[in-house]
């Protein structure tokens, strides 16, 4: 639990994240939590992506805390097609998606 005054992050409703914790059973801290944020679209085919290129690693062995390497991988998967909408999710401050 945070501690008086200090605000708990709201990356930690963004949808990657989530599936992140949901699929590698780890917890990102914040700055990677910032980074999947900007850098992995959440909109469904996006999310689909996300949670493939998780499994792959854990299948694969990979090291889960290498969330760099995932997002290029899910980045080359997500921008092949040329015709992908590039939605991403973002917060209002209070954890709510806009």
């Amino acid at each position: 639990m945070p501690s008086k005054g200090t605000k708990r992050d709201v990356n930690l409703d963004c949808p990657a994240v989530q599936e992140y914790r949901n699929i590698i059973h780890l917890q990102l801290n914040y700055l990677q939590r910032q980074f999947v944020v900007e850098n992995v679209s959440c909109c469904e085919r996006g999310l689909a992506l996300w949670r493939e290129t998780l499994r792959e690693f854990m299948l694969e062995g990979k090291n889960p805390r290498n969330v760099v390497y995932m997002a290029k991988i899910w980045q080359n998967l997500f921008f092949s097609n040329p015709e992908v909408r590039f939605c991403q999710w973002h917060s209002n401050g209070n954890g709510n998606k806009q």
